[in-house]
């Protein structure tokens, strides 16, 4: 049974796996490195590139036809959570532009114009900034720009409100901090992995 603890889930038996939207996908699973929660409802995940971890989503399936990866130059995932109504995509980036030419690319992307908040982290700066599309569509981007050179990753959140269950103000205020204190759990791997 020990030797069961040491295997990544990609390895393990799908029946001693936990019983969990992430590791019931086949392609998700092979991003996870263990069946131990690093916190509650969430799992230890490793890019593709190996160039940075985060905590993932338990609800969470990455989409195999909408992931990209270019060696270690460029990743794409999109996370879909159904039970949040929300979709997470995460790029990566080997290379690094300015903070300003990361907000206006993000700006770009959404086709609008954003008011983004900056935090110190000990190994990168977090830009953030809110986005409505419509009443019940809103999000939030982040872009992450590593201190060491180590790359910049860019994520966009999105997510829908059904104003019949919850009025939408609600949602965004636990969304808000979610993603927030989910942020907090990116980290950019100081070496190269293998």
């Amino acid at each position: 049974m020990a030797s069961e603890k040491t295997k990544k889930p990609s390895e393990m038996n799908p029946e001693d796996l936990p019983d969990v939207r992430a590791f019931q996908d086949e392609f998700t699973r092979g991003f996870l490195q263990s069946t131990e929660e690093t916190r509650s409802g969430y799992y230890p995940f490793l890019s593709g590139t190996g160039k940075y971890k985060m905590d993932f989503p338990a609800n969470g399936v990455i989409s195999e036809r909408a992931y990209s990866l270019e060696k270690k130059r460029f990743e794409a995932i999109a996370i879909s959570d159904k039970i949040n109504s929300s979709l997470i995509k995460v790029n990566y980036y080997s290379f690094i532009d300015s903070p300003s030419a990361a907000m206006r690319t993000l700006e770009q992307r959404l086709n609008m114009e954003l008011n983004f908040e900056k935090k110190e982290m000990e190994s990168h700066d977090i830009y953030t900034a809110p986005f409505q599309y419509d009443e019940g569509t809103y999000g939030y981007v982040a872009s992450l720009i590593s201190k060491e050179k180590n790359g910049e990753i860019q994520i966009v959140y999105s997510a829908e409100c059904n104003k019949n269950k919850t009025p939408c103000i609600d949602a965004k205020k636990k969304d808000q901090e979610r993603m927030r204190n989910w942020l907090k759990s990116i980290n950019f791997n100081q070496k190269e992995s293998e």
